[in-house]
């Protein structure tokens, strides 16, 4: 997962100039492993709607398997154009099973904007200004109280000995990946079985969260305030200022995990015995 917010897709950019969309309020690229085996890059823009937002209970804490409780969230999901076999996709076999085999319930985001959706141009370009300064000014922050978080390194790179993980650490990391296949086992479950991209790409954010509570829970509670923080919707500095932190904290629970993960990888080579109850 990358929080990209202030990132414009081309498709975005294209929709935006050529047929009068208003600019998305935040983009997310996610990799999904796929049921083959092969790494797709999914891009998706989100896009708000007011005519369509309710001032309801519900509405104000939706089910996170309920697709349609927030109506007035819109996303474009899509395969990202990283090989020709993602146009393949995109332009011939997604089209070809919604239209010709009928073995897909996806519908694609219109690709004409409503007339509502027209009215909402000025404003989506004040929120998109608001994003990019409060990104910026995220950034600065960020670099500031950065802590060193351990990712993988590059197959090639091997000037530098990978670091050792001590028994102990070993041990530790060891029950927390058993608490993982305990208490994710459903999402991980969800994930092998999901069929369309909004769901995957749910299903991988829900995984995700699931195993930061387990292996990184300070950046996990830390994400979980930022989502409770309270703003004044409609304030639209303080509006893109909140989507801004939640971004960066989603950002840095993914990469948390994904360093997480990495020391568990190189925990089970040194210490393969350590790992051997877990993997029985």
């Amino acid at each position: 997962f990358l929080g990209r917010p202030s990132d414009l897709s081309p498709k975005a950019r294209f929709k935006h100039l050529v047929l009068g969309y208003p600019l998305p309020f935040d983009r997310h690229d996610w990799t999904i492993l796929r049921a083959n085996g092969t790494e797709v890059r999914y891009v998706i823009d989100y896009y708000h709607d007011e005519t369509r937002a309710k001032e309801t209970q519900e509405s104000a804490m939706p089910n996170m398997h309920d697709r349609n409780a927030v109506q007035s969230i819109l996303v474009d999901v899509r395969p990202a154009i990283d090989s020709p076999q993602q146009i393949v996709d995109r332009a011939i076999l997604m089209p070809y099973a919604r239209h010709v085999t009928s073995t897909t319930n996806f519908q694609p985001l219109a690709l004409q904007p409503t007339n509502d959706m027209k009215q909402q141009v000025n404003e989506s370009l004040k929120v998109w200004d608001n994003i990019q300064k409060a990104v910026a000014s995220g950034k600065k922050k960020v670099e500031k109280e950065a802590t060193n978080i351990v990712v993988p390194k590059d197959d090639d790179d091997d000037d530098e000995p990978a670091p050792q993980i001590s028994k102990k650490e070993a041990i530790a990391l060891a029950k927390s990946f058993s608490s993982i296949l305990k208490d994710c086992k459903e999402l991980q479950k969800e994930m092998n079985d999901c069929k369309t991209d909004e769901e995957c790409a749910r299903v991988a954010m829900g995984l995700t969260v699931c195993m930061a509570k387990i292996v990184c829970p300070l950046q996990n509670a830390s994400m979980v305030k930022s989502l409770h923080a309270d703003y004044d919707e409609t304030d639209v500095k303080a509006t893109a200022e909140y989507n801004a932190r939640i971004n960066a904290s989603l950002e840095t629970v993914s990469d948390c995990v994904t360093g997480a993960n990495h020391r568990t990888s190189l925990a089970r080579k040194q210490h393969p015995n350590v790992f051997s109850k877990v993997d029985s």
